[in-house]
């Protein structure tokens, strides 16, 4: 840090500063004043020129890379809101998006804060099986020429011998994002073509089943990597799951993250930094957060989606546990 980055973050933590019988509340929204760069004021106005001859759109997108929780990073994504929302102003000819990620919106309380006046501005983005199948339709039919004015149920059905079956083993391995799906599929194909030595071929349960490890070691791998300054090491705990049970009842499930907590099970030294001493139910939401488990009714023998149907609920009161079947594979969880 440079000698002024450093004071700015100690200014940041200033709440009020008393000099003799006066006393002054400094609140954050007033800081912000100091962290405006007044040097670019002098370009608002030849921006504005220029949104009035044509339309200018703006997309900031991955704020999750660098990503730590820390006040610093909850400081910038909220200054970067607002900054938003002031240049939206500036002329209805131009636009700034901003992408974020729902768990990092959620754990920025200035953001959320700020985002209720502007509530109406703000679109959340979740997918569902449906719009999963017309997405890939959508690939296949921009894909093959002779399919250009096809239904989505034709276009899975020149691609997947099995396409109903196939849609469901490869969405079950997913956390309903669309590159998943992509991924998958992408991999399946790549296999048919690579077997039968020539394209054009419809993909076969046998070529989805027999890319499955390599999809769910690089699954696993990015959710690490997705995670890696939130949760250093994080590949470590998925691991420590090797070769045990993929069901968990709550007990038992607690029993194992305190051992985990405590050293029993060996994880890496980055992941020990932020698991040791932790209560089994915060282990146990953090990976139910990032995917890993999700609920399991040993009555009915039916999957629940846990955090994908409902974002990020609290996991209290769920009796049973299972490691999600995108990560299976990987870990080698025993069925």
């Amino acid at each position: 840090m440079t000698p002024f980055d450093a004071f700015v973050s100690y200014l940041r933590r200033i709440e009020s500063v008393k000099v003799g019988r006066i006393e002054g509340g400094i609140r954050a929204r007033e800081l912000q004043k100091l962290y405006r760069l007044e040097e670019l004021d002098h370009l608002f106005v030849p921006l504005g020129r220029l949104c009035a001859r044509a339309g200018v759109t703006v997309l900031v997108d991955e704020l999750d890379r660098g990503w730590d929780a820390s006040e610093d990073a909850q400081a910038f994504v909220a200054g970067l809101f607002q900054a938003c929302m002031a240049l939206n102003d500036l002329s209805p000819r131009l636009r700034v998006y901003m992408s974020l990620r729902q768990e990092l919106y959620d754990n920025i309380p200035a953001l959320y804060d700020d985002a209720q006046k502007f509530r109406d501005l703000i679109e959340v983005v979740r997918w569902d099986e449906p719009q999963l199948w017309r997405l890939i339709a959508c690939r296949i039919r921009h894909t093959v020429p002779g399919l250009t004015a096809a239904s989505d149920d034709r276009c899975w059905a020149a691609a997947f011998h099995a396409p109903r079956w196939s849609f469901r083993f490869i969405v079950d391995r997913s956390l309903r994002r669309p590159r998943e799906i992509i991924q998958y599929c992408s991999h399946a194909l790549d296999h048919a073509q690579q077997v039968n030595g020539r394209s054009g071929l419809r993909i076969s349960r046998r070529d989805i089943t027999a890319v499955e490890a390599t999809y769910s070691g690089e699954r696993t791998r990015d959710i690490a990597a997705e995670y890696r300054f939130q949760y250093p090491g994080l590949l470590s705990v998925f691991e420590a799951f090797r070769g045990r049970q993929a069901t968990w009842t709550r007990e038992d499930l607690e029993l194992f993250l305190l051992d985990l907590a405590t050293g029993s099970v060996r994880i890496s030294r980055e992941a020990t930094r932020w698991t040791s001493g932790r209560d089994p139910d915060q282990l146990l939401e953090v990976l139910w957060n990032v995917g890993f488990l999700r609920e399991y009714s040993p009555t009915s023998a039916e999957w629940e989606d846990g955090n994908i149907q409902v974002p990020y609920s609290s996991t209290r009161g769920m009796p049973a546990f299972a490691v999600h079947p995108m990560f299976r594979q990987h870990v080698g969880t025993q069925d």
